[in-house]
């Protein structure tokens, strides 16, 4: 919908906010058991872990915060690498491993597959949802 002046849309947005009684919602958490699996790393990053995925071999790299309780819900970041990287260059990048700044998400660094020729660049070829 556009507008013929910014602040007929910012007005519409905060009536319709106030009106519903958005704005007095508030936010439900998301209570849960962590997974229970106890794990002898924390604080460290694991390399060359494996999975089975789609019939596939998947290496990719873990890391639990030095915080980690396998009973309480535990924050995820799944960080991808781009074309020609992999995860050692990941998490080189983004240092998500660093505790000093980390202290409380566990995060995964997947490794793509190598496949060649390389599978198309977009929607719906490839499948990394299934990984």
């Amino acid at each position: 919908m556009i507008f013929p002046n910014p602040l007929t849309g910012a007005t519409l947005l905060f009536l319709l906010a106030t009106e519903t009684g958005a704005a007095a919602v508030p936010l439900q958490e998301r209570a849960g058991a962590g997974c229970g699996i106890v794990r002898d790393f924390k604080g460290d990053t694991h390399t060359g872990k494996t999975i089975e995925s789609g019939g596939l071999q998947r290496v990719y790299d873990v890391y639990l915060p030095p915080n980690y309780d396998e009973n309480k819900p535990t924050p995820l970041i799944i960080s991808y690498h781009g074309a020609n990287g992999n995860s050692a260059k990941q998490r080189a990048l983004d240092r998500f491993d660093d505790h000093t700044w980390n202290p409380d998400h566990i995060v995964i660094w997947p490794n793509g597959y190598n496949v060649r020729p390389s599978p198309p660049k977009g929607a719906p070829h490839p499948n990394q949802a299934h990984f």
